[in-house]
């Protein structure tokens, strides 16, 4: 059994697309391998420690600022070479350029006979991930890069980025998946009309949905602007939390669409697909994408989606086929692509038809399972 030790800032309960990955890929391959998970404790509620499915979890720091951007990445460091004392772990895994793995970069200095595989999945613009951060989110990606022994990325606009940036060592494509068995179920309907009923859906609601960090990439605000810009009926349920949900409230309630802008917070993932099934149309405006996980789960969910043609989107959103692209920062052409798929049933069902088709063949669990594995072996015989 190989031991891999997965450094990730984030997990079990604040999980994003980077999140559910690890999740869903440690499950599968628990047959062949033993997984344990340095990672930062951002509620103190949480146990320091859990034996979960998947993994062991291991949870650091002390919930501040100050903690997570200094202490934590240390604390990570120690903590990994304590597990590799006990353990004698076989590779390292850093997901993403963050602050844990700035720990997996001290293992390899001091443990270079490790493999380390750096996975990216970052989605924020380029300008963010070279100057972020007073400049230094720009030199641990320099730095990450050429430490690393193999590079995953999730799609070819960030392998791409990898290279510009010095990346030296071999890189992989390897998409996120989705549980197409999960998200293209239909929910029952009785549940589904409780659902509507709570967020009080009429029969003649045409409701948009986009399920997105409210962070300025994720172009929330230009989706707001478009919405005051279509008729009464037309409804948005944004699912998610971030720094911006009490500026975007704001916007709302300035146009005078607060009424019809309802914001859910951040629900259970198992539970999207109770959300999505109440939309007839998914949008994301993105100013940047890495891939676009939540664009993705949709697509399995036959709703059809609107996205900007920017980053990893541009590999699975073909226009006029997968889904609509609506113009960058442009609030008046989102609006009119809203309308578009709003007028016409046969278009939003052959978009959503080709789009899970796409999503079957390209995305599912099981591929992107056997990507992994082949990029484990190939650093498991690099390390023995």
């Amino acid at each position: 059994m190989k031991k891999v030790l997965i450094f990730s800032t984030a997990y079990e309960p604040y999980m994003g697309g980077a999140e559910v990955a690890v999740a869903e890929l440690a499950k599968r391959m628990s047959d062949e391998c033993i997984f344990f998970m340095i990672t930062y404790r951002f509620d103190m509620s949480l146990p320091r420690y859990e034996h979960r499915r998947e993994m062991e979890v291991y949870r650091l720091g002390y919930g501040t600022i100050f903690d997570r951007w200094f202490l934590f990445p240390f604390l990570a460091f120690f903590k990994a070479l304590a597990i590799h004392r006990k353990q004698q772990v076989d590779l390292a895994w850093a997901v993403m350029v963050s602050y844990a793995s700035i720990g997996a970069y001290f293992l390899k200095l001091f443990q270079p006979k490790i493999p380390l595989l750096l996975t990216l999945q970052e989605g924020d613009s380029q300008i963010h991930l070279r100057y972020g951060k007073f400049g230094m989110l720009g030199l641990w990606w320099r730095l990450m890069l050429k430490k690393a022994d193999y590079i995953q990325t999730i799609s070819g606009y960030l392998a791409d980025l990898a290279l510009k940036r010095g990346a030296r060592s071999k890189i992989a494509v390897v998409p996120n998946g989705v549980n197409l068995e999960h998200f293209s179920r239909p929910p029952e309907r009785s549940e589904l009309e409780r659902y509507r009923n709570f967020f009080k859906l009429g029969p003649g609601d045409f409701v948009v949905i986009t399920v997105s960090r409210l962070v300025h990439k994720n172009g929330i605000d230009l989706l707001i602007s478009a919405m005051a810009q279509l008729p009464a009926h037309f409804k948005l349920l944004v699912v998610g939390g971030g720094a911006l949900a009490q500026r975007l409230r704001s916007q709302a309630y300035t146009l005078g669409i607060s009424e019809r802008v309802i914001f859910v917070g951040n629900v259970p993932h198992p539970e999207l697909p109770y959300y999505l099934n109440l939309a007839k149309v998914f949008v994301r405006p993105s100013r940047s994408e890495g891939l676009g996980n939540a664009f993705l789960e949709a697509m399995a969910a036959h709703i059809p989606i609107i996205g900007t043609p920017v980053g990893g989107i541009k590999e699975f959103l073909k226009d006029g086929a997968t889904g609509l692209f609506c113009k960058e920062e442009d609030p008046g052409d989102l609006a009119a692509k809203i309308q578009a798929l709003a007028q016409s049933d046969a278009l939003r069902e052959q978009l959503s038809d080709t789009a899970h088709a796409l999503v079957k063949s390209r995305y599912s669990w099981e591929s992107v399972t056997a990507g992994m594995r082949k990029i484990f072996s190939e650093l498991y015989q690099q390390g023995k």
